[in-house]
């Protein structure tokens, strides 16, 4: 027997430099709903959201995510991001799916919005991409841990440059 899908996946982050595990959590989202809320901090904390945004959809494009199915948004905070979805997701109908390293937040979430929660497990990490960014001398060697993609490789440099400058 086939187990109803909810309307809406909800996933909130900063997404600062998007990679194959966030593709992954797209793809556990679009398991568990007819389509997925993808909302990236909107912060000033955040690297440009316009190429997280654009190298996010290229990653997903790339692994052959659906994205007939998927909404990107920038908001400010997840409380912003998750009265957005519920209220827009028919009769309600909301699943929140968030990494493993927001296993607290979700549980709290899930609770004041009255939403399921589902956790999606790490496959790998921001912090290992800025790893292989900040500690490979010849972009070459990066390529293998992009899957061969010059272009996120490209972006995702651009974004890795971005964040040390933002910490400065």
């Amino acid at each position: 027997m086939d187990q109803l899908k909810y309307k809406c996946a909800v996933t909130f982050g900063r997404f600062n430099i998007p990679h194959s595990g966030h593709v992954e959590l797209v793809q556990q989202m679009l398991n568990c709903a007819e389509y997925a809320d993808v909302h990236l901090s909107g912060s000033d904390r955040n690297t440009d959201y316009d190429i997280r945004l654009l190298l996010f959809r290229h990653i997903c494009r790339m692994a052959g995510v659906d994205l007939s199915r998927v909404r990107f948004y920038n908001s400010l905070s997840v409380t912003e991001a998750m009265i957005f979805s519920v209220d827009i997701a028919p009769f309600n109908e909301v699943v929140l799916v968030l990494g493993s390293d927001q296993i607290n937040m979700g549980y709290s979430i899930s609770k004041t919005y009255d939403t399921a929660f589902v956790i999606n497990s790490r496959s790998t990490s921001s912090t290992e991409k800025r790893y292989f960014l900040d500690n490979c001398e010849f972009e070459e060697d990066m390529l293998p841990h992009f899957q061969g993609d010059e272009f996120a490789l490209t972006l995702s440099l651009i974004l890795r440059k971005d964040e040390l400058i933002r910490n400065l």
